[in-house]
């Protein structure tokens, strides 16, 4: 199983369609995460069944009042849904600052009440993503304590706590602790691993990490986030063990349908633009596009200007 990780202003529905239109081999797609306790304009179109041409797509919530949670999930369960995600993740400074996502971690009596009233309340059911901590490793033992009272249908883990942010590795033995611990004391969860999953030679290396601590754990649910935002063919490469076929026919389909879309749900064309280079940022990287090509994109200033730079891009 193979779930693209929800990732702020980019992994919006129009991106979601075209990916798994032109590229394919994600199972399953999040919501970037809500917050507003109704659902309108940006929020609502982007979980409006309707616009979602996907099979399976869970809401993210991040939300740190059990009430908010509740209302927004009961919006939810209108629109048709049947669960929603918990974003404890997320370790951005302006997010955990007010004690939500990986921020939430450090109030660990806070977070129990939250999580006994929300799993109490909610009409639908709840997944978790999460951190192991937000400041120090150890604290994963008194997360997974809290994690464990409750049904969790999935619990989403990147080995990383929140100070971390994304750098230096995760820590795959601790996924592997944490998971050994749980596995018994949450036997109805399905566990996955997220984090630095950026083509599948990573993902095997993952995976022995994972087995020489000892652990039996199955790693085949993943989540992927950057690696597939720099590379939309790596779930299909993962899964298949090859490349898609016509590559380049098949990016160029899912470049100009993401173009277009943004230029229909985008009122200025800057924010289509400034839209399209924020994805190149990742792209750069996973097609290897030279630097000159990268900052001539980058430099864009129009729809026109763009377009006449993106023809620079050799795949």
């Amino acid at each position: 199983m193979i779930s693209l990780a929800p990732m702020e202003g980019i992994t919006t529905y129009v991106y979601r369609n075209a990916i798994n239109r032109h590229f394919g081999g994600i199972d399953k797609f999040y919501t970037p995460f809500l917050t507003a306790s109704h659902l309108k304009g940006r929020e609502l179109r982007d979980t409006l069944p309707d616009n979602n041409e996907v099979d399976t797509l869970i809401p993210q919530v991040l939300v740190n009042d059990s009430d908010l949670f509740i209302t927004i999930a009961k919006q939810l369960e209108d629109l048709g849904y049947t669960e929603v995600n918990l974003n404890l993740g997320c370790p951005s400074g302006t997010v955990t600052s007010k004690g939500r996502g990986a921020g939430f971690l450090d109030h660990t009596d806070q977070l129990d009440r939250f999580l006994d009233e929300i799993f109490n309340s909610s009409p639908i059911s709840i997944s978790i993503k999460t951190r192991i901590g937000m400041e120090f490793i150890s604290e994963w033992e008194d997360i997974a304590d809290i994690y464990s009272k409750y049904p969790v249908k999935e619990l989403i883990i990147h080995p990383r706590v929140g100070k971390e942010v994304y750098k230096g590795s995760a820590h795959t033995d601790i996924y592997a602790e944490m998971i050994s611990y749980l596995k018994d004391k949450m036997p109805e969860t399905v566990f996955t691993y997220n984090g630095d999953i950026i083509s599948p030679e990573s993902l095997q290396k993952i995976k022995e990490n994972i087995k020489a601590s000892g652990a039996p754990i199955d790693t085949e649910n993943i989540m992927i986030g950057r690696g597939l935002i720099a590379d939309p063919s790596l779930a299909a490469l993962i899964k298949t063990g090859k490349n898609p076929d016509n590559f380049r026919k098949r990016f160029i389909a899912f470049h100009d349908e993401l173009l277009t879309g943004y230029e229909k749900e985008m009122n200025y064309e800057d924010q289509v633009v400034k839209k399209m280079k924020e994805l190149w940022v990742y792209l750069a990287k996973g097609l290897s596009v030279p630097d000159k090509t990268l900052k001539a994109i980058l430099k864009s200033d129009s729809i026109v200007s763009y377009r006449n730079n993106f023809q620079m891009v050799r795949l």
